[in-house]
């Protein structure tokens, strides 16, 4: 019962000054990714390098979602889970870009 304030998410900031942290493949400590960019990034940057999946989608698209991948990377890197707000916005704007990019039969459809 004495720790139910450490419920309250701002109190929890606040009373504790920490965040969620996990380990990552390697065994390091690290924020925990709450909004899933990173798992997103490394599923889907490994995927636009096949020459399968590469072959379907047209240059111009590619170049662009390689374009975005490549910022998002850059930005998961530079922000490492601090800002909850412009992760999920990436998240979402990679997700409308691939959907009109990729055509309905293709495997990352």
């Amino acid at each position: 019962l004495p720790f139910l304030v450490f419920h309250v998410p701002l109190l929890r900031t606040l009373l504790s000054h920490t965040f969620a942290t996990g380990y990552n493949r390697e065994g390091q400590c690290v924020r925990q990714d709450q909004t899933g960019l990173g798992s997103f990034l490394k599923w889907l940057a490994p995927l636009l390098h096949k020459r399968e999946i590469r072959a379907q989608i047209e240059g111009s698209k590619l170049t662009k979602l390689d374009e975005e991948v490549g910022k998002a990377i850059e930005m998961n890197v530079n922000t490492a889970g601090r800002n909850k707000r412009l992760t999920t916005h990436k998240v979402k704007e990679l997700e409308l870009l691939l959907s009109a990019s990729v055509p309905p039969a293709h495997p990352l459809f």
